[in-house]
Formats: structure tokens, C-alpha cells, sequence
């Protein structure tokens, strides 16, 4: 998310579009964003969408950092590889106490996220009720969807941290 807003150039046709400039200069031949047209570009049905990050809602290694800072036993995080430090799965590597912690972490940076826009989710529909230059369309709309992300992000990770409470208590 944060190449393609604060790493950006912009690309003018007959869409306008945003380009993840990090991507083009990223020494890894592995891209985190694609896009994803779908419809003839003279359709009026015609959709343009990038997928950022992969499948995953919370960047994996943003989970085992989280994983590792807020465990209470170094023994049990070596017990795990990588690969299960980083999954968002229904797998709770270090326990339903650390996992509910390590999600409540991420709800905070996520509400921090929102914190940083200057405006909220109401007011952008309101500006985008208004009739706008299509590049400043383009612009609110990047901004109310990237809010929308975060607030999917949060209701999911709330979703799991209410699963783990009947583990807690049995715990």
C-alpha cells in the first residue's frame, strides 16, 4: 500500500493510473502489486483493480515480529519455523494469550493508520458526491478504498480475537 502511495508516478491514456514506483526499481523480479483489468478498455463496465500484498490482510512479517516481541518464552518461539511465525491461519503458533495480544497490536497500528488521513470515510463520499475532475476522483477514491482495507483489516482481526477468547479461558 504505501509504494503505491508515497512511490508513485502517474500514467496518462485513456485511464488514469497510478504505478507502484518501488516495484520498478525493486531488485526483486518478484512484483507485490498487479493489476487487474477486467472489460474492453471502451466498456462502460470496464473495471480496473490493483492487488496489493497477496491474500493475506496482515503482511506475515509484520505477524512474526509481533510473534517473537511479545512472547513470553524465547524456547517456545524456536519451536516454530518461519513459515508458521508468519501465517494468518487458524494455526495459534505461541498460544491464544500471545496470538490475542499480537492482535490487538495490530488493531492499535490500524486505527493509528486511520488517525493519519485528514479525513474521515463520511466526508470523502460527501467529496465525492461533488462533481470533481476525474483525476481528483481518482485520488479520493484511492484514499476512501485504502481506508476501507483498514477497516476490513480491523473487523477481521476483532472477528479472530473473539474466536481466541473461549481458548483463553480454557487455556
Amino acid at each position: 500500500m504505501s509504494a503505491a502511495s508515497s512511490r508513485a508516478f502517474r500514467l496518462h491514456g485513456e485511464i488514469p493510473m497510478l504505478l507502484p514506483l518501488i516495484d520498478m526499481c525493486n531488485h526483486s523480479f518478484n512484483p507485490n502489486a498487479r493489476i487487474v483489468q477486467e472489460g474492453s478498455v471502451n466498456s462502460l463496465d470496464m473495471s480496473v483493480k490493483v492487488s496489493l500484498a497477496g491474500p493475506d490482510s496482515v503482511d506475515g512479517r509484520l505477524l512474526a515480529a509481533l510473534r517473537v516481541l511479545l512472547a513470553d518464552d524465547p524456547e517456545a518461539v524456536h519451536k516454530h519455523d518461519l513459515k508458521t511465525l508468519m501465517s494468518l491461519g487458524v494455526l495459534v503458533p505461541l498460544g491464544p494469550a500471545i496470538e490475542a495480544s499480537v492482535f490487538r497490536t495490530v488493531l492499535a497500528l490500524c486505527a493509528i493508520a486511520l488517525q493519519h488521513f485528514h479525513t474521515k470515510i463520511m466526508d470523502d463520499e460527501a467529496i465525492l458526491r461533488g462533481g470533481l475532475p476525474l483525476t481528483t476522483e481518482v485520488a479520493v477514491q484511492f484514499r476512501l478504498q485504502k481506508k476501507f482495507m483498514i477497516v476490513d483489516v480491523m473487523q477481521n482481526i476483532s472477528r479472530r480475537i473473539k474466536m481466541l477468547s473461549p481458548q483463553k479461558s480454557t487455556a
